[in-house]
């Protein structure tokens, strides 16, 4: 067994030892399907020591006369990675490579994964690497077993120099470089042309430094791309495991630091890359790491896409995306890459792209290319279309749409959802001053750089892009509300537009509550019969109308007039209160005060002949009697409302009501049963005036008696 390792100040995990590997032959394909399991719960790492990944290096026995390898049983320490590789580059295993692991964690083997070739190299990288499958992350495992198989049993279809490769991102004690990068670090020949600083900001990047990077192995010099421009984005995914941590609160809290480093090892010291191939690696939430040193603000040259490489970026998502999406974490974080690199030539990354391969090729979908032949290309684009793979999974390729339109913009589906805060008038929404807005977008917040809320297409609220509502104040009138969201890129789009409209005008009393006396009803002392009456309308709708005191008493929707009837003390005065409201809350009170009197009939003044009679059923205990034709009873009075009471019986006869001198009436005071206090006349005004009531005797023939008991005013 053979073993590389190289070392940078960090805090890993610390592994045990003891590995046992055993190698086996032919058999069918079962590839394991990504789980897309969530993080799994795990304590915090213990920091200290220098990392250093490990690679040992097993070769495969060729038996069976080429058709099938294996390794026999082997002890080692543990390993998170592994892969399998071979001497030519161009000599790829013409069948299948599958491995599967023991958990060092509970023992479990995994099913049967299949190694899929990773991509040939370039010139640029380095001439005498070797051929490789990608690499599996297994998580810690201390078991493995692999077969390499020939399509149909043929003899010759086994590429030399087959070794199976694991790798262990472990730690041991001692001081360390300190992440510090070694290694020649090479400018360019000629500086690029500046590149834009009004695309898309850079996201938040965990730095080498920060995962652990083993610069002391990068002695290579940086090389940058030929051109100094970022054309396009690859999307890419690295296979192997979900289940791999990601969710503390540092880099190395988390299984995904160990992958990047354990990609680094098997990029270099399996496949003889200079450095790790991606220029960027994702995991599933989100977190974005510098891949190839050189400066993630640099055209860096990587090593991830065959013929595309001098062009483009490589952005890896770590886990397999066959059978699971990404999720909004992952595509916004490879949107925000995406946007941040293509943004600096001022590229839209929902475009297209000119690119020319540095080699031959075919990929996914049979399309070939020879080299040097220029080839239309979107600005971000999966890995199959440039090679012969179904990275970066057909799930994660369907996304790409998304990833797209995230990283170009405008905001995806932005669409009101909602305005709150209304009525429905008719089916125009009204609001008495303002309204909540609400609306939705499919791209993330992270990619956003704010909304507007626009009122008749001026901006009246500015919000982040982390905002999906606002309260927005609205003047009197009809109103035209949308919301115009802004990407990263500058990129806007505005939603169709719903009217609103505010009403802050209140509604009108066009008869505040007016207080008539009610003829046909007894009168006490305490208990004066009165009918209250109203009028109110809007501009708009009127909802309803209250009267809150002397009593309550709530008027049905929609009605703009209405009466109530009621008794009233008298020689108290009473505040009539009433509220108007409309259909958006605007509301107006409307009130008067009114204080019913008993004028006593000894208070009028008399002519001709009338006698005092007393009984404790009169008003005051008494009233005044009359038979004689013409004999009146005149009372001076500051009142908007009167009534004549009197005794009735069957023998009581005709009165003439007289007002401001008027006749105004002719009341028969005859009853089949004796009543006292009964207010038989009742006469209102719309405004409270002196005036002169006369009571006179019309001299009923056979019933001239005439009993009066009082008059009452409103006033």
């Amino acid at each position: 067994m053979s073993r590389h390792r190289g070392k940078t100040r960090i805090t890993p995990r610390i592994w045990g030892t003891g590995l046992a590997v055993a190698v086996a032959a032919a058999g069918t394909i079962v590839v394991q399907e990504a789980s897309g399991v969530p993080d799994r719960p795990r304590a915090p790492e213990v920091l200290q020591g220098e990392v250093h990944a490990e690679t040992f290096h097993e070769k495969l026995r060729v038996k069976d006369g080429g058709k099938r390898a294996e390794v026999p049983r082997t002890d080692t320490e543990r390993f998170s990675m592994l892969g399998v590789t071979w001497t030519d580059p161009a000599d790829e295993p013409q069948g299948t490579v599958e491995v599967r692991t023991r958990s060092a964690l509970d023992g479990e083997w995994s099913g049967w994964q299949e190694l899929e070739p990773a991509p040939q190299m370039e010139t640029r990288e380095d001439d005498a690497g070797r051929g490789a499958t990608e690499p599996l992350w297994a998580g810690p495992s201390d078991g493995v077993e692999a077969r390499v198989v020939t399509a149909s049993g043929e003899t010759s279809g086994l590429p030399e120099g087959l070794r199976l490769d694991l790798v262990n991102p472990s730690v041991e004690e001692g001081e360390g470089t300190g992440g510090q990068a070694a290694g020649e670090v090479r400018t360019l020949d000629a500086v690029p042309a500046a590149y834009s600083t009004s695309g898309a900001p850079q996201p938040a990047i965990t730095t080498r430094a920060e995962w652990g990077a083993d610069e002391d192995a990068v002695t290579e010099p940086v090389q940058y791309l030929p051109g100094g421009e970022v054309k396009a984005a690859v999307v890419h995914h690295t296979a192997g495991e979900n289940d791999y941590t990601c969710m503390g609160a540092t880099p190395t809290e988390n299984d995904s630091a160990a992958v990047v480093r354990g990609i680094m090892a098997y990029h270099m010291q399996s496949q003889d890359y200079r450095d790790i191939g991606y220029n960027f690696l994702v995991d599933k939430c989100g977190r974005i790491f510098e891949g190839r040193k050189g400066g993630v603000d640099m055209p860096v040259f990587g090593a991830h896409t065959y013929g595309f490489n001098s062009e483009t970026t490589g952005i890896a998502v770590l886990g397999d995306y066959t059978a699971v999406a990404g999720t909004t974490p992952v595509l916004t974080a490879v949107a925000g890459v995406a946007a941040y690199k293509l943004g600096q030539y001022d590229a839209d990354p929902r475009g297209s792209v000119e690119l020319t391969p540095g080699a031959a090729g075919t990929n996914y979908f049979g399309e070939s290319w020879e080299t040097g032949e220029t080839r239309v290309m979107p600005r971000i684009f999966g890995h199959r279309d440039g090679y012969n793979t179904e990275c970066p999974g057909n799930r994660l390729y369907d996304q790409l749409s998304s990833i797209r339109i995230y990283a170009g913009g405008p905001p995806a589906g932005l669409k009101l959802t909602g305005v709150s805060g209304t009525t429905d008038i008719g089916s125009v929404p009204h609001t008495r001053s303002g309204v909540t807005v609400e609306w939705s977008t499919r791209t993330p917040s992270a990619l956003l750089a704010g909304f507007e809320v626009l009122v008749d297409g001026e901006p009246a609220a500015t919000l982040p892009g982390t905002a999906r509502s606002a309260e927005v104040a609205l003047a009197h009138g009809a109103h035209q509300i949308s919301v115009r969201g802004t990407h990263l890129s500058g990129r806007s789009k505005t939603t169709g537009s719903q009217q609103v409209v505010a009403d802050s005008v209140a509604p009108v009393f066009t008869k505040t509550p007016r207080l008539n006396l009610r003829a046909g009803t007894t009168v006490e002392a305490d208990a004066v019969p009165v009918t209250m009456y109203w009028g109110a309308t809007d501009e708009t709708a009127l909802d309803y109308a209250k009267l809150w005191g002397p009593f309550p008493k709530t008027f049905p929707h929609g009605a703009t007039s209405g009466s109530v009837e009621g008794t009233t003390p008298a020689g108290v005065t009473t505040d009539w209160r009433m509220r108007a409201y409309d259909m958006v809350g605007n509301s107006t009170l409307g009130n008067e005060v009114y204080t019913p009197l008993i004028n006593q009939e000894s208070s009028a003044a008399a002519s001709g002949d009338w006698n005092g009679v007393s009984r404790s059923g009169y008003l005051g205990g008494g009233t005044y009697q009359s038979r004689t034709e013409g004999s009146r009873l005149t009372w001076e009075v500051t009142a908007r409302s009167v009534g004549l009471v009197v005794s009735r019986a069957g023998h009581t006869g005709q009165v003439r009501v007289f007002v401001d001198g008027s006749l105004v009436k002719t009341v028969d005071t005859r009853s089949s049963d004796i009543a006292h206090r009964q207010m038989v006349f009742a006469m209102s005004y719309p405004t409270t005036e002196e005036r002169t009531v006369t009571v006179e005797v019309v001299g009923t023939s056979g019933r001239p008696t005439v009993v009066v008991d009082g008059l009452i005013s409103v006033g």
